[in-house]
């Protein structure tokens, strides 16, 4: 089962990565990399970070209280939110970087809505690939913006941290709290069914599966960042080689993962470890 799962991460990233060198294409390169690879002030730097440690503090807490209290619902609302947040902002970046207008605001609304309803609602086959392929589209745009409005030592920290968050929160924190509440067991081969949301599941919303694997919004989105950071520091194309170690670490990952029978894992710590240590080599031979 496990080839069938690694088999479809890789269509995830190549996904990924080919939309990201496409988005890359798009961007005005060196006004981009002026701004990325700036080195921000140590107040700027301090800011940003404390901001960052601070709203996840706040927002695990409230998720953590949400979970124990049984408040799934509450917390799926606020799943559909963000991604209604992070779709409008997706349809805003898309309109920048093809050069046409932006769109009024009432209508970019009405589209940013429709997405997060077609993302929610996956009642049949149909409705199931849109709701994976939008997910996927939305993390890709998300980890791409926040790669190009971040300098790039900001970019590597909060990789780095949400790589320790995510170690953290899925061996004791809010994502063990709720996966072993409400996650389903693990799809079978024979599986054809497509599983329906339900605002008494949230993790069906956040998660995106093809076949036998299984991804997290914030996966997706941090994979995305890290491709970009490759394309925007050295060449479009380059965002391919974070493809290529971001997969590595994914294969690790699911190694381990059969060898010590875990169901699920923080699928972030291993694949980021080894993209920013051959960004880091790269960038001493590329500076």
């Amino acid at each position: 089962m496990d080839k069938y799962r690694v088999s479809a991460l890789i269509l995830y990233l190549i996904i990924t990565s080919t939309v990201t060198y496409a988005i890359l294409l798009k961007l005005p390169s060196t006004k981009i990399r002026s701004q990325v690879i700036r080195i921000p002030g140590a107040h700027e730097l301090g800011i940003n970070l404390a901001f960052f440690i601070i709203a996840i503090i706040l927002i695990t807490t409230i998720f953590s209280i949400l979970v124990r209290k049984g408040g799934l619902r509450i917390l799926s609302a606020i799943f559909l939110l963000t991604l209604l947040y992070l779709s409008f902002y997706s349809l805003l970046f898309i309109c920048s970087i093809s050069g046409a207008e932006v769109w009024k605001l009432p209508f970019t609304i009405s589209i940013a809505v429709l997405w997060t309803l077609l993302i929610a609602f996956r009642r049949h086959i149909v409705s199931y690939y849109i709701h994976e392929v939008l997910l996927l589209i939305t993390g890709i745009l998300t980890g791409t913006m926040m790669a190009v409005m971040f300098p790039e030592i900001l970019s590597i920290l909060v990789l780095l941290l949400l790589s320790v968050y995510d170690i953290i929160s899925v061996r004791m924190g809010f994502i063990k709290m709720l996966m072993d509440k409400v996650a389903p067991e693990p799809i079978e081969e024979n599986e054809e069914k497509p599983r329906e949301f339900s605002l008494a599941n949230p993790v069906l919303l956040a998660t995106a599966y093809i076949g036998l694997a299984s991804l997290g919004i914030g996966d997706i989105i941090c994979y995305s960042m890290m491709m970009t950071l490759y394309g925007i520091a050295f060449n479009p194309i380059c965002s391919f080689i974070a493809f290529i170690t971001i997969n590595s670490g994914i294969v690790l990952l699911y190694m381990l993962m059969k060898k010590f029978k875990l169901r699920y894992a923080p699928g972030l710590p291993i694949p980021t470890i080894l993209s920013l240590t051959v960004y880091g080599i790269l960038k001493l031979y590329y500076p």
